[in-house]
C-alpha cells in the first residue's frame, strides 16, 4: 500500500493529497471542502474521519492527535482509507513501501514526532464495511497481518484471551445494535486475528 500511495502522490499536483480506498465512497460533495478547512492551521499535516475516540467511545468533536496519544492508543489513529495530507509533508516523508500494512499508522507516528499534528473529524468519517467484504477468513488474515505490522514499530501490550472476550462482549455504540455485533462472525474473526498477530509477534 505504501508504494501505491507514493506513486499516486508523486503525480498529484495539488497542495493537498486525498487518499480514498477503492471500496469507500465519500458521503457528500462537501467532504473535501470540510477537510481542506482544517489546513488553515499551518501545523496541521493531515486530516482523517472517524466516529470513534481513542477510548472506544463515540467521537463527537474534533480531536487533534499528539505524541502522547499515539503511544497510549497504538491501535487507534490515522488511516488512509479516506484521508488528506499536505503534499509538502509527504515530500519530506513518504510512506514506507516495504510494510505489508499499517504504513499509514507508521507515517502518522513519525510526522507527529517531528512536530506536525493530525486532526480527526467525525464529519469526515466514511463507511468502512469494505474491510469485511471478502469474508470471515480473509478478515482474520487481514487483522493478523495489520497487527504484526503495527507491532514492528509500536509497543503493543499483550492481548490475552480474556481481553479478546471482553472486547467482543463490549459492542460498539452504533446503529447496528447488540445482536448484529455479537452474532457477526467477521467481528469475532477480527479479535481472533488481533490475538494471533500479537501472539506471533511477541
Amino acid at each position: 500500500p505504501g508504494l501505491a500511495l507514493n506513486r499516486g502522490a508523486a503525480v498529484a499536483g495539488g497542495e493537498l493529497h486525498v487518499a480514498l480506498s477503492s471500496h469507500c465512497r465519500l458521503p457528500d460533495d462537501a467532504w473535501i471542502a470540510r477537510a481542506e478547512a482544517h489546513f488553515a492551521d499551518p501545523a496541521m499535516a493531515a486530516a482523517h474521519g472517524t466516529r470513534t475516540a481513542p477510548d472506544g467511545a463515540p467521537l463527537t468533536q474534533l480531536l487533534v492527535q499528539g505524541p502522547a496519544q499515539t503511544r497510549a492508543h497504538p491501535r487507534w489513529g490515522f488511516s488512509n482509507h479516506a484521508s488528506v495530507w499536505r503534499a509538502a509533508v509527504w515530500r519530506q516523508h513518504a510512506f514506507d513501501e516495504e510494510m505489508p500494512g499499517a504504513e499509514d499508522r507508521r507515517w502518522s507516528w513519525e510526522i507527529i514526532d517531528r512536530g506536525w499534528r493530525i486532526v480527526f473529524d467525525p464529519e469526515l468519517s466514511v463507511d468502512v464495511d469494505h474491510r469485511w467484504k471478502d469474508g470471515t477468513l480473509a478478515y482474520f488474515r487481514r487483522i493478523r497481518m495489520e497487527d504484526r505490522a503495527l507491532a514492528s514499530f509500536a509497543d503493543l501490550p499483550p492481548y490475552p484471551l480474556s481481553q479478546m472476550v471482553a472486547d467482543w462482549w463490549r459492542s460498539p455504540q452504533d446503529h447496528r445494535g447488540w445482536l448484529f455485533h455479537h452474532l457477526n462472525p467477521r467481528r469475532a474473526a477480527g479479535f481472533a486475528g488481533r490475538y494471533a498477530g500479537v501472539r506471533k509477534r511477541r
